[in-house]
C-alpha cells in the first residue's frame, strides 16, 4: 500500500515497538549482552570496549541494536526489509547508522522473500526464500559493511539460515584480534551447521552457549532444530536455545 522510503500509518511503529517488548523477554542472551563489557573486563582485560563497533545482522525490530546502544559507541543495524529499516531509522539511537541491505558473501542483488503468514513484519523472510512476498533489496559483505576495520567487533547474526554466507563475506574482519560472534543457528534446510563451526573454528574462534545464565562449551551437536509448527521465539521461553557465542579462546 505504501511504497518502500514512503509514509506508514503510526500502527505499524506501535505494532513493532510491542513486538520488540515481546522480543525482549524471550531473548536470554540479550541479559548477556548487556554484561558484555563487564565480561569483557574479566575474560579479555586488553578489549578496547571504548572502540569497539557493533553490527546487527537481521536487525528487524532492533532489539539487539538497542542493547548494544547503551554501551558501544558504534552501532551498525543491517536490516533488508525496507518497513523494518525504516524503523530502525526512527528509534534515532545513540551511534547507529542503518544499513538498508542483506548481508552475503560478495554484493550483489537479490530478493528478500517471506512463505510464512508472518504478516507485515516478515519476520521469517530471507533472501531466496519461498513464498508469496517478495522485496528486492541489495547484498552487501560485512567487509563493505564495516569500513575501515575497526579495533574490536561485535556481531549479531540472525538471517534465517543463511549464516554461513554473511561468515564469508566478513573476510579479513574475521582475523581481528577482538572479535565476537552471536549467531542464531539451527537445523534448517539450506543451513550447514558443521560447515560454519568449522569455518569459525579455522579462524580461531571456540564456540559456546548461553545456558542457565552460564556459558558452556558447543558443538555444531548442540544445534537445535525448530519446534514443529515453528514458533522458536516462544519456544525460547521454554528453554529453547539456537544463539550461539564465538570467541577467541579467552577465559570462560
Amino acid at each position: 500500500m505504501f511504497p518502500p522510503g514512503t509514509f506508514r500509518p503510526p500502527f505499524r511503529h506501535i505494532g513493532l515497538a510491542a513486538w520488540s517488548s515481546a522480543y525482549r523477554l524471550a531473548e536470554a542472551e540479550l541479559g548477556f549482552v548487556a554484561r558484555l563489557p563487564a565480561y569483557l573486563a574479566r575474560t579479555a582485560p586488553s578489549w578496547p570496549v571504548a572502540r569497539t563497533v557493533a553490527v546487527d545482522v537481521g536487525a528487524s525490530v532492533g532489539v539487539y541494536a538497542r542493547a548494544f546502544s547503551r554501551w558501544c559507541p558504534t552501532v551498525i543495524a543491517v536490516e533488508p526489509n525496507a518497513d523494518l529499516a525504516d524503523h530502525l531509522r526512527a528509534l534515532a539511537l545513540p551511534g547507529l547508522r542503518v544499513v538498508e541491505a542483506a548481508a552475503g558473501a560478495n554484493a550483489g542483488h537479490g530478493t528478500l522473500s517471506d512463505g510464512a503468514a508472518g504478516g507485515w513484519r516478515h519476520p521469517t523472510a530471507k533472501l531466496g526464500g519461498p513464498g508469496g512476498w517478495h522485496q528486492p533489496c541489495r547484498i552487501l559483505p560485512l567487509r563493505d559493511v564495516v569500513t575501515p576495520g575497526p579495533s574490536a567487533l561485535v556481531v549479531k547474526i540472525d538471517v534465517e539460515g543463511d549464516e554461513l554466507a554473511v561468515v564469508r563475506g566478513m573476510g579479513a574482519l574475521l582475523r581481528l584480534p577482538h572479535l565476537l560472534l552471536i549467531i542464531e543457528v539451527e537445523r534448517r534446510p539450506g543451513a550447514d551447521a558443521e560447515a560454519l563451526f568449522g569455518l569459525l573454528a579455522a579462524a580461531g574462534l571456540g564456540a559456546w552457549q548461553l545456558r542457565g545464565g552460564r556459558l558452556h562449551r558447543a558443538s555444531p551437536r548442540d544445534v537445535p532444530t525448530p519446534p514443529a509448527g515453528g514458533a522458536p521465539r516462544l519456544a525460547r521461553l521454554h528453554g529453547y536455545r539456537n544463539n550461539f557465542l564465538f570467541r577467541r579462546e579467552y577465559q570462560a
